[in-house]
């Protein structure tokens, strides 16, 4: 386990009101692909619905942010699935990153995270950052769960994603919190607008029923 200390003494994490989505909207659109991204219409609709948090890293001495993460508690607390985490440019590279998600599974006593991640691409640029990202996870102790994830479309077609998971007292999580898991991030990504994507209820079904 890293020593942690001295971020304690210079970080803190805060959960935020829903308001504070209007500021970190300008770091949500350049840290975030546009296929990744919830609109910001359902962005306020979950946070309005309660479950969905926001949390934020802030500097003790100067209040600023120096990271910010979103996301929402899955089988009754036990994990969180994390939806969007970025560390400020201006912050990286100095251990922050693994801080944060250190100092979040001790604010909300969970026992590992989820969350998805791009499959790195062809493109150079965006193939750097994939392969930056999966490191950096994997670093922590994160791996990939065997599932064949996939994020929905508008037109209907699927972007594969990994489904990783992050554990903190939990080795591995169950067959059930795996599920519940996609389950709730399929709601939560297409269910609250099902117009835009007729076809979600179908997409979860064959994710699910691939789960190994």
């Amino acid at each position: 386990m890293a020593d942690y200390a001295a971020y304690e003494a210079r970080y803190r994490v805060v959960p935020e009101q829903a308001e504070a989505l209007d500021g970190l909207l300008i770091h949500y659109v350049r840290d975030f692909l546009a296929v990744e991204r919830k609109s910001v219409e359902l962005l306020r609709e979950l946070l309005l619905r309660g479950r969905y948090r926001i949390f934020t890293v802030r500097l003790r001495e100067t209040d600023a942010c120096a990271a910010y993460l979103m996301g929402y508690p899955v089988d009754g607390g036990r994990y969180f699935f994390l939806d969007f985490f970025a560390v400020d440019p201006a912050f990286r590279g100095r251990g922050l990153g693994g801080w944060t998600l250190h100092a979040l599974a001790g604010l909300l006593g969970v026992e590992g995270l989820f969350f998805e991640l791009e499959i790195p691409g062809e493109d150079a640029a965006p193939y750097e950052e994939s392969v930056r990202r999966i490191g950096f996870y994997e670093r922590l102790g994160a791996y990939r769960l065997p599932v064949d994830y996939a994020l929905l479309l508008g037109d209907g077609t699927l972007f594969p994603m990994y489904f990783y998971f992050l554990p903190y007292t939990a080795a591995r999580p169950e067959r059930v919190s795996v599920e519940e898991a996609i389950m709730v991030a399929f709601e939560y990504t297409y269910g609250v607008m099902p117009s835009a994507y007729p076809g979600w209820r179908a997409t979860l079904a064959t994710i699910l029923g691939n789960l190994g």
